[in-house]
Formats: structure tokens, sequence, C-alpha cells
């Protein structure tokens, strides 16, 4: 049940973060620090047992979020970012306490494996890669 929690919350986050970045046109750095704040105030309250990990998804997926269009150019991409993303703290979990920089660093290694697939896809079907 937890993982799927965390599937759903790094999808939700990560989908909002995306959307205040460029939709709103908030910039990544407002956009990731809304998501955050508000993960940390309400996920707690809601989900008492699993509400603080939670938080920490959320805060991971945001930074995600404040990729640039040229590295995740649309919603599709950042939801394929943030499943990627859930499978990296699930599978970083036992390893938490004491790694300093790792939510930024599973955000950053989903954002660069997207940009591969999408580089392979490309020269596979000869569909021009946006850089």
């Amino acid at each position: 049940m937890v993982n799927l929690q965390i599937f759903v919350t790094s999808i939700v986050a990560g989908l909002a973060t995306y959307f205040i970045n460029h939709n709103l046109k908030q910039g990544g750095v407002k956009a990731s620090a809304i998501v955050a704040l508000l993960a940390g105030i309400f996920l707690p309250y809601f989900f008492p047992e699993t509400g603080k990990t939670l938080a920490i998804v959320a805060a991971c997926i945001s930074y995600a979020g404040m990729s640039a269009l040229n590295r995740i150019a649309n919603f599709l991409e950042m939801t394929v970012v943030s499943i990627f993303t859930a499978i990296l703290f699930i599978a970083a979990a036992p390893v938490y306490a004491g790694v300093g920089g790792k939510l930024g660093t599973m955000g950053c290694i989903a954002v660069i494996a997207i940009g591969g697939a999408r580089h392979l896809l490309s020269l596979m079907g000869g569909k021009a890669e946006k850089t």
C-alpha cells in the first residue's frame, strides 16, 4: 500500500510542479517550493502513518519538475519521470540515513534517463530529437 502511495504522490507532485513551472510560468524554483511546502504541510496531516515519507517523495520529484522544456517536453514525459523517480525512491529507501543530496540525485537520474531514452528513440525512428 505504501508503494502505491509513493507512485501516486510522485506522479501528482511531479505533474503539479511541471504545471506550475511551465503552464503558470512561475519558474522551477518557485514551483518546487510550492509543491514541497504544500506536501510537507498536508500529507503528514492526512496520512499520519506515511505522510512524512510521502512529503519527501513530493520534494524529490519536485526537483525533477524544475527541468526546462528541452529536458522534459510534456506532461507524458513528466509522468514517466515521476514513475521512474518513484522506483528509484523505493529502491533507495533502505539506505536513506546519512546520505545528503539523494533526493536531487534521484530526480536528476530520472530526467537524464528520459533524455537518453528520447535520444535512443530518435535514433531508431529517425525523428528529430529535442535538445
